[in-house]
């Protein structure tokens, strides 16, 4: 996989001619990790994934984090995937399953989208999972995002019986303060996540930090998830 800086975008912050007057901004959002072609072509590896630098991945006002040993081996947390839903060829007997692919058909079949990997060792994880990067200057406040299975999750899923269950859970921070938590079932025996679902998170309210955690009835169903387009609305006072 290949590491690379992708430029953060942030807010033009400056003091007002007009003395203490503070002035207001609010703007929505959309985290859709959708580059350039010269991007594509540059940063991405031959496997279509990629860790981003320092820590993980930047979109505008928020930091997508993982973390990787000295030799850049991913150990968990988000990369990003180009890697283009299975579709039918996953019947094919010669298919390789892959842990970094989106399940299903997706409404986007070239999009970009990150994909988060749950390590059971707390110490291989980043201290948060996204973070809020101009938290100073004001608020984030989170509406929804996409979320789908990996296809290995699909495919381990199919060996659940009655009573298993695959969960996600997103917690939301601001100042180190819990502000709320949202769930949403992956997989259950009858029903398994196979295409871009919505995930409201407006529970979570007003946030600087964002985990997830994935509880899984089995352990051989590997720990990990599909997120794209996370919205959320930014207020901005300078």
């Amino acid at each position: 996989m290949n590491k690379f800086f992708i430029l953060f975008f942030a807010a033009v912050l400056s003091v007002s001619c007009l003395g203490n007057m503070e002035h207001t901004e609010t703007y929505p959002l959309v985290t859709d990790f959708t580059y350039s072609p010269e991007v594509y072509a540059k940063e991405f590896g031959a496997d279509s994934t990629c860790l981003g630098s320092g820590g993980g991945v930047v979109w505008y006002d928020l930091a997508f984090h993982n973390k990787v040993t000295a030799a850049g081996e991913f150990k968990g947390g988000f990369l990003l995937s180009y890697l283009k839903a299975p579709g039918l060829n996953v019947n094919s007997k010669d298919y390789v399953v892959n842990p970094d692919r989106v399940a299903g058909n997706p409404f986007k079949l070239d999009n970009t989208y990150a994909v988060y990997h749950m390590s059971m060792n707390p110490s291989d994880m980043p201290e948060h999972d996204i973070t809020f990067l101009t938290k100073q200057y004001g608020t984030c406040t989170v509406k929804h995002c996409w979320i789908n299975n990996t296809e290995e999750v699909y495919e381990a899923a199919k060996s659940f019986e009655t009573g298993d269950k695959l969960v996600l859970t997103a917690t939301g921070y601001r100042n180190g303060v819990m502000t709320g938590e949202a769930q949403i079932n992956l997989a259950l025996p009858d029903t398994t996540i196979y295409n871009w679902t919505k995930f409201n998170l407006e529970k979570l309210g007003d946030v600087d930090a964002i985990d997830f955690e994935l509880y899984s009835s089995r352990s051989n169903i590997p720990t990990s998830f599909c997120l794209d387009e996370l919205n959320a609305s930014v207020t901005i006072t300078y």
